[in-house]
Formats: structure tokens, sequence, C-alpha cells
């Protein structure tokens, strides 16, 4: 049900962006700023429901009031120029407002984690270094992945090795990546068996290939009997 509610989601944020480009195109002007307005009425409505606990209607109202409010602001002095130059600045003014918000750093803590927007990770909740979610008893190694951002130098450099935080992982999991292959890529061992995709190197010769495809099949079983328990209910 959650796909369909994600699906549902999707098509009516590009329904109401392409009707929004077509209204400005009935008038004989081209606008790149719908995405910007869009952003700033979607954050306004996000940080009245998660840090000040508004009910998602008044939430959403005042993110369209909002919204509305910064075109009419933009809008006038914008519209004092047509065609490419209008399209010229719109588009500055659309880039303007996702740097913004990719920067833009602004948490709260509520009980064991903080939540609010946390730049270009979006609005994940940050848990505390203490806190261990479960009973499970679970190790984990944190790896690198490549992200693409606008940056050059020596920031661009740390944002491509940026590790991947745990709570991203168990944000992943809530969202339906399946928890097979989140146990393969993030999980160094299940209790005893370990995982040879973070071992640290092969060994040579028919006696050690043979003693890690017994590893890998130990740890595909154990994986396997978690999903079954999960599948029965036994586990969440």
């Amino acid at each position: 049900m959650d796909f369909y509610y994600g699906l549902a989601q999707t098509i009516g944020v590009h329904t109401l962006l392409g009707l929004s480009a077509y209204i400005v195109l009935l008038t004989g002007q081209v606008t790149m700023a719908q995405a910007a307005f869009f952003a700033v009425g979607a954050y306004t409505a996000g940080m009245l429901t998660v840090l000040g606990g508004w009910h998602l209607v008044p939430a959403i109202g005042a993110g369209a009031l909002t919204g509305a409010v910064t075109a009419c602001a933009v809008g006038f002095p914008a519209l004092r120029v047509k065609g490419l130059m209008l399209v010229v600045a719109t588009l500055a003014f659309g880039e303007g407002v996702r740097l913004f918000f990719f920067n833009f750093d602004y948490q709260v803590a509520k009980g064991e984690i903080r939540v609010g927007p946390l730049g270009g990770e979006g609005a994940l909740p940050s848990f505390d270094e203490d806190f261990v979610g479960g009973a499970a008893n679970l190790d984990y190694t944190e790896r690198p992945t490549i992200t693409y951002t606008p940056l050059a130098g020596e920031a661009f450099s740390r944002r491509m090795l940026q590790t991947v935080p745990i709570e991203v992982l168990f944000s992943l999991g809530q969202s339906g990546w399946p928890p097979d292959v989140l146990l393969r890529i993030a999980v160094q061992r299940i209790g005893e068996t370990e995982n040879i995709a973070f071992a640290p190197g092969n060994l040579a010769g028919e006696q050690a290939f043979r003693a890690e495809a017994d590893k890998l099949e130990r740890y595909d079983r154990v994986i396997e009997l978690l999903l079954r328990l999960q599948h029965a209910g036994a586990i969440e």
C-alpha cells in the first residue's frame, strides 16, 4: 500500500508542476521558478509538522500561502523583463533556492533522535551516537558511497567519500529495500557468522576458495532464516 501512496504522491506533484508551467505558457511567457516555489511551500509544511507539531492540513495551507507570497515577491520584479531574460532570472532564483536548502541544517532533539532539515541529506532523522535500536546483536560497518554534488576541490572530494550513516540504512529498510540486500552490503557479521564481503582479502588456493564459499553459504543461510522469521511475523 505504501508503494501506491508514493506513486499517487509523485503523480500529484508532477501534475501540479505541469499545470503551473502550462498556466504561465498561456500568457506567452516561460518561467523556470515553479520548482523553487514548490520547495519553499514543501519545506514550510514539513517543518511545521515535524518541528512545530502542526496537523497536516493547516501545515499544507501555510506552505501553500508561503509559496504564493514568495511567488508574488519574485514575480513582480521579474515580470519587468520578458522572454529569455525572464527565463534566466527565474532560473537563477530556482538555483538559489536549491543551494539554500541544500545547505540548510536545522534540527532539534526529540527523545533520542534529532529531526528536521539536514541539508543535502533531506529530512532524515539523526540518531544519537549511543543509541542502538532493537534487541539484536548486530555489528555494522559504514561504507563509502559516491554522491554527485555541484562542488569542486576539497569539498567535492570530501562529499564523494562521505560514509553512509546507519540511520540511512534504517530508512532504506522502512522504505521497502529488501532486507537481504541491506544485510549483505552493510552487516559485517550476524552472531558468529561472518559476511565475507568485508574480508580483508582473498587467499590463494583451492582450500581457501572452499572456505570462503562455505562462509558465504552459511551467511546466506542465516539471512534466509531471518527472512522466514520475518514473514512468519516472529520479528520485524
